[in-house]
């Protein structure tokens, strides 16, 4: 039986397959929470995000879930999620940037209805070791790759 690693090793770049891990191992501990949360994963925490909507318990659970991991990853120089206003800098030296939805449709939970987690990763456009929000102005179709995961009853990376 193959697993991620094994599936893409020597095809793509170790730099693109070391964020791809990151994602599945935070997933995989999301998967778990919304598996045997129980109340603690449940409910609003009362705030809203950037996009005036209501943040749930679990988002942030799942952004600091991805966030975590990211950190731990010197390919990574930043990270946007839609779970904090501004741009979250984790290496200099890193060459590529996350955009991230940690957990889309989290109002769902508490009706029991899949929920799930969106990534575009790009290459950093610029060699400048400073940080630039502007380097997430980026088309679509420059992204390295996207991931989508659902999680519910069978859980898929996409």
């Amino acid at each position: 039986m193959e697993n991620i690693s094994s599936l893409f090793r020597n095809k793509i770049n170790k730099s693109i397959l070391s964020i791809f891990l990151n994602i599945e191992k935070a997933s995989i501990f999301l998967n778990e929470k919304l598996l045997n949360g129980g109340s603690e994963i449940q409910g609003s925490t009362g705030e809203e995000n950037i996009q005036g909507e209501k943040v749930q318990k679990l988002d942030i659970i799942a952004h600091n879930l991805f966030e975590k991991e990211f950190q731990l990853n010197n390919n990574i120089n930043a990270i946007l999620s839609e779970e904090k206003e501004d741009v979250i800098n984790l290496n200099k030296d890193g060459e590529y940037l996350i955009a991230m939805d940690p957990l889309d449709g989290s109002s769902n939970i508490d009706v029991n209805i899949p929920v799930g987690s969106i990534f575009s990763v790009y290459k950093k456009k610029t060699n400048s070791k400073e940080f630039d929000e502007t380097n997430f102005l980026i088309k679509g179709k420059e992204q390295e790759f996207a991931i989508y995961i659902i999680y519910g009853t069978a859980t898929m990376l996409v």
